[in-house]
């Protein structure tokens, strides 16, 4: 899993090639529970000059995990033989959600990406 969350940094402006379903979801879990601890220390630090500081950090983090999302999301549409253009099906409300879902989930099969 540590080697799958490593990958995700070190692949984060790769939109090319193919992601495996382990390295799409553990970065997935990983950063929902740094997105909890960032929120658990900036309300305790509200108010403060702290706060502000670490404001703009988590601002700068969820900007590059947003870009490592959308990265490894291209990668693992590529790995079940979808065009990374299929990312944008998630913006339809409720199917949308469920289809990106579906995807996400499919097993690697032979495709034109694969390295």
């Amino acid at each position: 899993m540590i080697k799958a969350y490593r990958n995700f940094w070190h692949n984060i402006f790769n939109f090319f090639g193919t992601a495996t379903r382990l390295e799409f979801f553990t970065p997935l879990i990983f950063n929902f529970g740094l997105a909890i601890i960032f929120a658990w220390i900036i309300g305790l630090t509200a108010g403060l000059v702290l706060g502000q500081f670490v404001k703009s950090v988590y601002m700068i983090v969820f900007a590059l995990v947003w870009i490592g999302n959308l990265s490894v999301t291209v990668r693992r549409l590529h790995a079940s033989n979808h065009s990374g253009w299929w990312f944008w099906i998630q913006f339809v409300p409720i199917v949308g959600t469920i289809w990106i879902f579906i995807l996400m989930i499919l097993p690697n099969t032979a495709n034109r990406w694969a390295n």
